[in-house]
């Protein structure tokens, strides 16, 4: 074998080796996808608006919206504010919330002990929320503002 043909195929065998094999990207987005499998999804139970709750009563609709998402023990209850969304958990408790926009981007804030927090910017784009507290792991329903 002559040194232009064992160089010919160690060039072959290591653009063989960098290449992906096809379904290898796929398969790792699901196996991602899987790590919030045993999260509660907790479900969108109520959407206000004073102007909704007040109609007829005001010349000019309000710019405060809430938002109730309820899993099996506990309850994410949002007011949309104009920068801002105003969070409680019900019952109160301590933990994480993890904005997470389908772009693949996450914003992490704190929940105090008294169960509050306050997310900012005001989410712009569809966004979901997932809880971690002590005893919670969940994860509301895709929403948008």
């Amino acid at each position: 074998m002559s040194d232009e043909q064992l160089l010919a195929e160690l060039r072959e065998a290591l653009n063989t080796a960098e290449q992906v094999p096809d379904g290898f990207g796929a398969a790792g987005k699901a196996a991602f996808a899987w790590r919030t499998v045993d999260a509660e999804l907790a479900a969108l139970a109520q959407e206000a608006s004073d102007a909704d709750a007040l109609a007829g009563v005001r010349a000019e609709r309000a710019a405060v919206r809430a938002l109730s998402f309820l899993a099996s023990d506990i309850s994410i209850e949002l007011e949309v504010t104009p920068d801002a969304l105003l969070g409680q958990l019900v019952p109160a408790r301590a933990g994480t919330i993890e904005v997470q926009f389908q772009d693949g981007s996450r914003q992490t804030v704190t929940v105090d002990e008294s169960g509050w927090f306050a997310i900012r910017p005001l989410p712009s784009a569809m966004f979901r929320l997932h809880l971690q507290t002590a005893n919670d792991n969940v994860i509301t329903e895709w929403v948008r503002l």
